[in-house]
């Protein structure tokens, strides 16, 4: 017996508002914002996936054509970008400094939204 779900029958489950790229921007800031409030409540691969998915959404985010900042609060983002990447390469990431930095990108990406 095989089982059955909503795509075998032509249907699509619904994508929450918050994920799509059409969705406003600071609703995916709350999920990049969410993503490091769980990253206390996992363990190591957990944490470096989850740590993987916020520097990924941060980026997207400041490649978006629509940002309004100045040339050097993107020179900022940059900056902690590359600091973001650098934690993630570490063995064991030091999950406060991530988070710091992170929500440091945040609040300057919400200042261009």
């Amino acid at each position: 017996m095989t089982a059955t779900n909503d795509w075998s029958i032509g249907e699509r489950p619904a994508v929450p508002p918050t994920i799509g790229r059409h969705a406003p921007s600071f609703d995916r800031l709350a999920v990049v914002q969410e993503l490091l409030g769980a990253l206390a409540e996992v363990t190591g691969d957990g944490r470096a996936h989850l740590m993987g998915r916020v520097i990924t959404a941060l980026r997207g985010e400041i490649l978006s054509p629509g940002l309004r900042l100045t040339p050097l609060q993107i020179a900022t983002l940059i900056v902690l970008l590359g600091e973001l990447d650098h934690q993630l390469a570490w063995a064991t990431p030091d999950t406060a400094t991530f988070r710091g930095r992170a929500s440091r990108v945040v609040e300057l990406l919400a200042l261009g939204g």
